[in-house]
């Protein structure tokens, strides 16, 4: 009979490099989650004349609110993917390092396909949406 060999399991040596690597991934995805959700607030005000402060019955209300949620969504969604990814990555890294590979390619394409869907319905509603009449 053969004695199966044991083998000492040790922890592998993580570098530095690779966790901020991961820090740095996920506030690059921050940044594009907030610079959408920014955007949507600036739609808002946009729309909104100085001299109203009755945002929702706004004329232009209609249009751009429907829009600013969108980009909200879209942009929180951002947000929360970034966080799920860097933690994902994150217990990868530490538990084992040089097992299962760190990408993920589907997260980003559906992400790019919400964005490019808001700004495709950003465009349709321009088009659609009646001119505003002046009195």
């Amino acid at each position: 009979m053969k004695k199966k060999e044991r083998k000492i399991k040790r922890p592998t040596r993580v570098e530095p490099k690779v966790h901020m690597a991961n820090e740095r991934i996920f506030l690059q995805y921050m940044n594009i989650g907030i610079l959408l959700a920014g955007c949507s607030l600036s739609l808002i005000m946009y729309g909104v004349s100085k001299t109203s402060y009755k945002l929702f019955t706004h004329v232009l209300f209609d249009f751009i609110g429907i829009t600013s949620v969108i980009y909200t969504f879209v942009g929180l969604l951002f947000m929360i993917y970034s966080l799920s990814v860097y933690h994902k990555r994150a217990m990868k890294i530490t538990r084992n390092p040089n097992r299962e590979p760190l990408d993920n390619t589907k997260g980003i394409y559906i992400i790019f396909a919400l964005v490019c869907l808001a700004i495709i319905l950003n465009l349709i509603m321009l088009f659609i949406h009646p001119k505003e009449t002046a009195q």
